[in-house]
Parts: C-alpha cells; structure tokens; sequence
C-alpha cells in the first residue's frame, strides 16, 4: 500500500506533517471500529483493516527513516531483506570506529573516551544527513530521476549501519 496515496501525498522525503496528522485523525475517525459496532461483520473487518492502515501510514511518515524505506519501496528500489552492498571506502571508516569502540569496551570505556565516539559517530551521521540534504529536496521537489533515489538508497544503508554502531555503544555505556 502506498501511504503517500492513502494520505493523497506528494511522494517526498519529507511529507507535510500537518498534512499527515490532518489526514490521520479524518481516516481515524472515518474507520474508527467503534462507529461499526451494529455493522455486519464484513463492514466490521473493513474498518479494522481500514484502521491499521491509517495507523500503519501514520507511524510511516512520522518517521523519517521508514517514510525514507516506504519511497524507495514504492518506487521498486528497496527489496525486503535486501542486503546492500555499501562502498568500501565507508566500511573501512566504519570498521575504523568499530575498532575504536571495541577498544573502549576492553579498556574500562573511559567517559571521555566514550564521549568522544559518541561525537565522532554523531558528526559522521550529520555529515551523512548534509551530503543528502540536496538530493532529499530534489525528489521533494518532484524530480524522479532514478539516481536521485539510488542515492536514497546508500544513505539510507549508511544511515542503518551507523544506528547499529550508536545502539552497541548506548547498550555498552548502559552497562556501567
């Protein structure tokens, strides 16, 4: 189901929050199962279906990385399970900080240490962020060319690594 379509959206990396709440609380209270209590059962399960797909939309273009995911699978570039090739000269960045990590947690996780990953992971995502800003207002912008959202795609691959980097050091600092 495309949510952009059962929101009558533009496509876009950033879809108008107001718009997606507006949209969400009209279909919430169209579907809303307690209005089908005296319906027949078929018009019943309508409603629910009805329902989780409103609240399946709106959880979806509320978040940024999953209104990112629900593009590209809309337009045939992201397959479920898909395992991303990303360049090499970004894993071996990311095998650098992954060094630099499991360090820490061998060696006591100093805070200033830890600290200072946390920056530096933080930087490479905000830098991650700027390098695609262009690109994201492109396609907000209507622009269908296909690199544009192949672009998306290493972003949003990058992006999912460097989360799972961030999760181990958050579970680790947790520890202490």
């Amino acid at each position: 189901m495309n949510y952009f379509e059962f929101y009558q959206l533009p496509l876009s990396c950033h879809p108008d929050q107001d718009l997606v709440k507006k949209n969400y609380y009209a279909n919430s209270k169209k579907h809303h199962p307690d209005r089908f209590m005296q319906a027949d059962a078929k018009t019943k399960i309508e409603a629910l279906q009805q329902s989780a797909l409103n609240n399946e939309a709106y959880t979806t273009l509320q978040d940024p990385m999953l209104t990112i995911a629900h593009l590209l699978r809309i337009k045939g570039i992201l397959l479920p399970d898909e395992k991303y090739q990303l360049p090499s000269d970004f894993l071996m960045e990311v095998m650098d900080l992954n060094e630099q990590l499991s360090e820490w947690e061998e060696q006591g996780k100093d805070v200033q240490k830890g600290q200072s990953l946390q920056q530096t992971v933080h930087d490479f995502m905000q830098q991650l962020q700027n390098d695609i800003a262009p690109t994201m207002q492109l396609i907000d912008d209507l622009q269908e060319e296909e690199q544009l959202f192949f672009k998306l795609k290493e972003f949003y691959f990058k992006h999912k690594y460097l989360l799972r980097i961030k999760e181990r050091m958050s579970i680790f600092a947790s520890h202490d």
